[in-house]
């Protein structure tokens, strides 16, 4: 009984997604980024912190987005 409920739930969750070519699979990271030469903050060992939003696109191809 249970999992007769939780298959419906997840049907009706299912038909408020949008069409499946519309969406796109991405995953959201997070970097330290160090510069080479001339920053303290990174001579010191800390470097930066970043997000980058990494999205897959069908070939094979991704791209990332600093966000």
């Amino acid at each position: 009984m249970i999992r007769d409920r939780a298959l419906q739930t997840r049907e009706k969750l299912v038909g408020k997604l949008p069409v499946t070519g519309e969406l796109l699979r991405g995953s959201l990271l997070e970097r330290t980024v160090r510069h080479k030469r001339g920053c303290p903050k990174c001579a010191r060992g800390e470097g930066h912190q970043v997000y980058v939003l990494t999205v897959s696109y069908g070939g094979g191809r991704v791209r990332q987005f600093s966000v």
